[in-house]
């Protein structure tokens, strides 16, 4: 019995250390990308749709734009995220669900803002494909 808990401690233990490390590269490559989306957060532009204000910090290096609803817990859609995508950047706009993809249903019709409170850590906004 000492063994097999032995066995298991141990195997807990090395499976805690996670994956392969980052190189060097990689690192600098996290930090930087980092680095210009908190840019692009600290520059973000305000866009107004129904009566709702959103931040849209935009990515146009990458293609994307970070979209979050400001100042209220009001309900919000996919639609409205892409409007004021459109409208702060100028360019055609497509929400990206993600993993929301499997969630079920009709995510464009589904209250983002319900889903929001889910989220917990780092968010910088529902991203959102630019075609400019």
């Amino acid at each position: 019995m000492r063994f097999i808990l032995s066995s298991l401690v141990c195997a807990l233990a090395l499976s805690a250390c996670g994956g392969p490390s980052q190189t060097p590269e990689q690192r600098a490559q996290s930090a930087a990308n980092k680095a210009a989306t908190a840019q692009a957060v600290k520059n973000a532009k305000t866009a107004s749709v129904n009566g709702k204000a959103f931040r849209v910090a935009e990515r146009r290096d990458k293609g994307y734009a970070l979209v979050e609803l400001q100042g209220s817990a009001a309900p919000y859609t996919a639609l409205e995220v892409e409007r004021a995508a459109a409208s702060a950047t100028g360019c055609g706009a497509t929400f990206e669900p993600g993993i929301l993809a499997f969630v079920g249903g009709d995510v464009r019709k589904a209250d983002l803002g319900a889903l929001r409170k889910k989220v917990s850590g780092n968010f910088n906004g529902w991203r959102v494909n630019l075609k400019c």
